[in-house]
């Protein structure tokens, strides 16, 4: 699914839950998207495997959807731009190996969504499972690409 088609099915999906819940959901919904020239410079070059993750940021600048399920949470490309240097996941070791990623967006409860830079697939970090920025162990590939993810 192109990012703009996600757009377009979950805007109607927010409104529906909020006259379920009787009350406006707050600050949930999407972000701007940004022209070429702001996600060059909030979103450095992640190699190869990541032209599509890029365009999502021209469709939106991420999201927050904290009243959906337990919360979720898609991160302005500023900042998944600094985030190995907020602390967040920038690595997955599988066993001697370590898969290099950049953390994008996270649950309610702190876990954590990222994109291997190596091949474009979607990960899920249980956030009980980094150290120092590294995920061990219980890492969940959930998507070969962002398209596949933002089928789920």
């Amino acid at each position: 699914m192109t990012p703009l088609v996600f757009r377009r099915k979950a805007e109607p999906l927010l409104k529906i839950i909020e006259s379920i819940l009787s009350y406006p959901i707050g600050l949930n919904g999407f972000r701007e998207g940004l022209s070429e020239a702001e996600v060059t410079s909030c979103l450095p070059e992640l190699g190869p495997h990541t032209t599509s993750f890029r365009d999502v940021y021209r469709q939106f600048n991420g999201f927050s959807w904290m009243d959906v399920w337990n919360g979720y949470q898609w991160d302005e490309a500023r900042q998944v731009g600094d985030g190995v240097d907020r602390g967040n996941p920038h690595a997955i070791r599988v066993g001697r190996e370590e898969i290099p990623v950049r953390a994008f967006g996270s649950t309610g409860g702190g876990d954590f969504f990222a994109i291997d830079l190596s091949n474009g697939s979607i990960w899920f970090l249980p956030h009980d499972f980094v150290t120092e920025g590294v995920c061990e162990g219980s890492a969940i590939r959930r998507a070969a690409g962002v398209s596949e993810f933002l089928d789920l």
